[in-house]
């Protein structure tokens, strides 16, 4: 069913674009697609949540193609065109691009397709996915058939994101697959790169600058990972980047219907995930600068900006005061999560968090671990004594997350962990988006410098209001600031020369290490490897150790490369691949410790059957599901709440209940009854 609600949606898509826009374009179409698709979810299942049928597939199909038929009936009433004018507006042509253009098409679909090959024969993996408010939320949502599991009380819940996770209730619900959730990140990147694209062509870069600035957003690290993992932090970035996007537009094309979508792909960011909130006040102070800018009476102009100001200035003091005396919150809503912050404790944070954050941006994530290993003492090295005073001990246990344990303590010399959680920007981030960032100010294009102010300002304001908000330090945020990172990276283009020769020298310089950083965070990443240590080993035992030495020179290449791929070998992850696990192992890659429990409840518990459990939730209960997810998991206080089934607890609680309770095992950390 997921195939055909897919083509639907691909139909209507088109339909609203080639009638809207005319000649087909595949990056602006995606974006059409993007937001028609996510909105349409939206609709439909808040929708079938008020008659909690959430999980039934048939009805959802039903209802989606009664909207969808009626939208295209009201598009073809209001644009009315002939079946060869729709045929003529779908011709796509190659005939602009060169061949160069071309061959960076093929490694920017290469690069999503390796990711997509691995998302789609791999199992949900990300301890942070997997909890209650990731992938778990979905199954007790579709067990119940409506989506009041883990809703918070009051005017909370009018915050609750959900959005996102209702596009994994689609893919579930329609697909009946646990593979298919991977999907709404992955094609989230595939809409960022098509939108990095255009926003460059928007701002009068050519093709191959366009594509090359796409290139080095497919080579973040914490980008790349995020596609294995249901967070919704790369989604929500990508929200916020096309409604940047189709603002761009509006203000080329006057067009009235790309302000509409800029407006939903800002309301869907805002349900998705709260950190959109923070961009707010950046999108609010740029509207009203431009409201200002469109005065006819140009003498109102200083009067008006400086009116604005004032204002601004004064709410963000009154407003941040109030907060800050009442806990964080305001009306009942939690705004900033560290409850011990004081007005006077703001600065001192700030001085500990900032430079703490600035280490981590100057990035090495993506680059091999016996590189890392060396470069990780120069960059500490160089951090310590030129970017931080001698005063400030920033590995002080000052600012840090609410019950840190010590890999979560700031270390300048911490080995990176590529992971979804732990990953950063890399070296191409250090490099490139800031130089991009500085030659755009100082453009000859007014679109450009104004794109560059308002790119860095969100960047600045974000990072502000990061430290502030989050309760402290902590290595895992990384992927919090990729929503203000990515709106910058099509002024990567900047970089690039107009000139034949030094394009060439430039391009020959970073496509290749844009193009490493890719695969290697591809292969040799901590969640989802493909290379391991076992791997190199493998590979130098079959084909390095039986190479000829026939003379001297085969034995030097031979002892050399034996050396070399000892050193890799050595530094690399010694862990089995992701396709050398057994199921459970993938799933648990993250979070070994869970992993002989649920092996322990597997091996006693069937499948389909009805489990009771008492313990608080947590990603084991994504486990306890089954391995075909066709387990009712339903929560008790104790035993005697059972009437008969299978109940799980504890070790160390003491079971009492009215029924027979026979014991069928227990591991020292939980035990499982029979309750007849």
């Amino acid at each position: 069913m997921i195939i055909v609600s897919l083509l639907i949606y691909i139909v209507l898509s088109l339909i609203i674009y080639i009638s809207i826009y005319g000649r087909l374009n595949i990056p602006k179409f995606i974006q059409v697609f993007f937001i028609t698709t996510f909105g349409l979810n939206v609709f439909i299942y808040l929708f079938l949540d008020i008659f909690k049928i959430i999980d039934k597939a048939p009805v959802f199909l039903i209802l989606q193609i009664f909207i969808c038929g009626m939208f295209a009936l009201l598009i073809r009433w209001r644009w009315s065109l002939t079946l060869n004018d729709y045929w003529i507006r779908l011709r796509f042509s190659f005939a602009g691009f060169k061949w160069f253009d071309v061959t960076l098409l093929v490694f920017l679909g290469l690069i999503l397709s390796c990711f997509l090959f691995v998302g789609f024969t791999t199992p949900p993996n990300n301890m942070d996915s997997l909890d209650p408010t990731g992938i778990t939320r979905i199954f007790y949502w579709m067990q119940q058939g409506t989506m009041e599991f883990g809703k918070p009380n009051g005017i909370s819940s009018i915050f609750d994101p959900l959005y996102f996770h209702i596009q994994g209730v689609w893919l579930y619900s329609l697909g009946r697959s646990e593979y298919l959730f991977f999907l709404v990140q992955w094609f989230s990147l595939v809409v960022s790169t098509a939108t990095v694209f255009r926003i460059s062509r928007s701002l009068g870069f050519s093709t191959i600058s366009s594509l090359l600035s796409s290139m080095v957003g497919l080579s973040l690290p914490v980008v790349l990972m995020q596609t294995y993992s249901f967070q919704g932090d790369l989604t929500v970035a990508v929200l916020v980047l096309v409604c940047i996007s189709f603002m761009m537009d509006w203000i080329q094309s006057k067009n009235k219907l790309d302000l509409i979508f800029a407006g939903f792909a800002l309301f869907f960011a805002l349900g998705t995930k709260k950190a959109a909130f923070l961009a707010i006040p950046v999108f609010f102070v740029w509207i009203v600068f431009w409201l200002i800018s469109r005065l006819k009476n140009k003498r109102l102009i200083p009067w008006g900006i400086g009116s604005t100001m004032v204002i601004l200035v004064s709410v963000f003091i009154l407003v941040g005061h109030s907060v800050i005396r009442q806990g964080g919150t305001i009306a009942g809503v939690q705004i900033i999560f560290d409850k011990t912050l004081s007005e006077g404790g703001v600065i001192e944070k700030y001085k500990y968090n900032a430079p703490r954050f600035l280490y981590q941006l100057i990035g090495l994530d993506g680059l091999p671990r016996i590189l890392q290993n060396s470069l990780i003492q120069v960059k500490a090295k160089y951090f310590q004594k030129t970017l931080v005073p001698s005063s400030l001990d920033l590995e002080k246990k000052v600012f840090l997350q609410p019950g840190f344990d010590q890999v979560e303590e700031f270390n300048y010399r911490e080995p990176l962990i590529l992971s979804e959680e732990s990953a950063w920007f890399g070296p191409i981030g250090v490099l490139l988006i800031p130089a991009a960032i500085l030659s755009s100010l100082f453009s000859k294009q007014r679109n450009r410098r104004i794109y560059g102010v308002f790119s860095f300002t969100l960047f600045l304001s974000f990072f502000i209001m990061v430290i502030i908000q989050r309760p402290g330090w902590d290595p895992y945020q990384g992927r919090y600031f990729i929503l203000p990172v990515l709106p910058m990276v099509p002024l990567v283009s900047m970089l690039i020369p107009s000139k034949r020769i030094w394009r060439a020298i430039m391009i020959t310089f970073f496509l290749p290490i844009c193009l490493f950083l890719s695969f290697n965070t591809y292969f040799a990443n901590n969640s989802r490897p493909v290379i391991t240590a076992g791997t190199i080993w493998g590979f130098q035992y079959q084909y390095i150790l039986n190479l000829p030495e026939n003379n001297k020179y085969e034995l030097y290449i031979k002892n050399k490369l034996i050396t070399s791929t000892d050193q890799i070998a050595t530094a690399a992850l010694d862990r089995p691949t992701i396709y050398q696990s057994s199921y459970w192992e993938q799933v648990y890659y993250s979070g070994y410790r869970m992993l002989q429990n649920i092996q322990f409840v597997d091996s006693l518990v069937p499948d389909g059957v009805t489990l009771y459990i008492d313990f608080p939730s947590s990603a084991f209960d994504y486990g306890l599901f089954g391995k075909n997810k066709d387990r009712e998991l339903i929560r008790v206080n104790n035993a005697s709440q059972v009437s008969s089934g299978y109940y799980l607890t504890k070790t160390d609680i003491e079971v009492n209940c009215s029924s027979d309770a026979d014991l069928l095992g227990d591991n020292g950390l939980y035990k499982i009854y029979m309750i007849n």
